[in-house]
């Protein structure tokens, strides 16, 4: 979208005023992204030892997690990465924000170097690429270069003043989206039904988020796959055969869950547990479609598979794999059946510190009508 407005702007004004205004912006866009997202870290636990860790161990996240799930999760170097993971991105935000260009260079060095530690680590694809090169945009370089071209049409200045508007509105709007998402969140509260139905609305139309990708709601638990002909069953998706760089039985299975967003989109289907856990047809629903596609990518059709939820625990001196759910999803009817493995525990319940709670629907942090 920012590449977007930066090139169209170009097109418009060879001043290069209109480019700057897109990139004040840019800047401030990412400055609370990066101030948003370690400040929810700090909220749900990295700063009490509860965090990073999880990714590490988990097969969908961490590249080395064979080595890591043997490692006490209580030592020292899990503790000091949580607080990095989580004041660094405090601090990137606040050096970025601020008006001078030395403290905005720190703040992009320390983003970029943040991010190419953990694509060593943490299996997040062109993600963490993309934010070692993205802070670049905080170079004077940068903005010269996007500023330099020979426009299709000049306008003239009440044009141009125009066209920079809506950029100032974002920049004036953004915090108080941002506000109004903590609000919903952490107070459990709404804000008046006119205000709330605004901010929502403009939230999901830009869009706002907020960033909580790698949290211990997300990364605390991972999915075996398996699927059902008759009474033969075959592994499909787990830690021996999916998550290493050997066995190619499926070759399009294997590349498309080695990649990140596969990783994201299996893990979203069952965090509808969490997020809703008042309305489980949607995670059923979710569930069948997210089947359907396995099925696609697997060398012929079967009758049913089986989502097995293991859970991320911690141990004395290690890590530990409790398969706690299986689901089961028959193809044929499109029905969804489960079975409990650990009596006792909850999918829908919150890892220790999260502040999730239900929303009133997808999309927004809005909790759920007291009336």
């Amino acid at each position: 979208m920012w590449v977007f407005f930066i090139e169209l702007c170009r097109q418009l004004d060879g001043s290069g005023w209109l480019v700057s205004q897109v990139f004040l912006a840019l800047k401030i866009d990412f400055a609370l992204i990066m101030l948003c997202a370690g400040t929810y870290k700090i909220s749900v636990g990295f700063l009490q030892g509860n965090g990073m860790e999880f990714g590490r161990v988990n097969p969908i996240w961490g590249y080395h997690w064979r080595y890591f799930v043997k490692k006490d999760p209580k030592a020292l170097y899990p503790r000091i990465m949580n607080v990095l993971a989580s004041g660094g991105e405090v601090l990137a935000g606040v050096l970025l924000l601020l008006p001078f260009g030395l403290t905005q260079y720190a703040g992009a060095a320390l983003v970029s170097l943040s991010f190419l530690y953990v694509s060593l680590f943490i299996r997040l694809g062109r993600l963490a690429w993309l934010m070692v090169i993205l802070p670049a945009f905080y170079l004077p370089e940068v903005l010269l270069t996007a500023q330099s071209s020979d426009p299709l049409v000049q306008l003239s200045t009440p044009w141009l003043w125009l066209l920079a508007a809506p950029f100032w509105i974002f920049i004036v709007v953004l915090p108080f989206l941002k506000a109004a998402q903590y609000y919903n969140l952490f107070v459990n509260r709404s804000l008046p039904k006119p205000w709330q139905a605004v901010f929502a609305g403009i939230a999901n139309g830009i869009p706002v988020i907020m960033w909580r990708v790698f949290t211990p709601d997300v990364i605390n638990f991972f999915v075996r796959i398996t699927r059902w002909d008759g009474a033969e069953k075959s592994a499909v998706v787990d830690e021996a055969s999916i998550y290493n760089y050997h066995g190619w039985r499926f070759p399009w299975l294997k590349l498309r869950f080695l990649h990140v967003c596969e990783s994201i989109a299996l893990v979203s289907v069952f965090t509808t547990l969490k997020y809703f856990p008042s309305k489980p047809e949607l995670f059923e629903e979710r569930l069948i479609r997210y089947a359907k596609s396995v099925v696609a990518d697997l060398d012929s059709a079967c009758d049913r598979l089986e989502f097995e939820y293991v859970a991320v625990q911690k141990a004395e001196g290690c890590w530990k794999f409790r398969p706690v759910l299986r689901y089961f999803v028959d193809l044929q009817d499109e029905r969804v059946t489960s079975e409990v493995l650990e009596p006792g525990f909850d999918p829908a319940k919150p890892a220790l510190f999260s502040p999730v709670r239900e929303s009133s629907r997808p999309g927004t942090f809005e909790p759920v009508s007291r009336e």
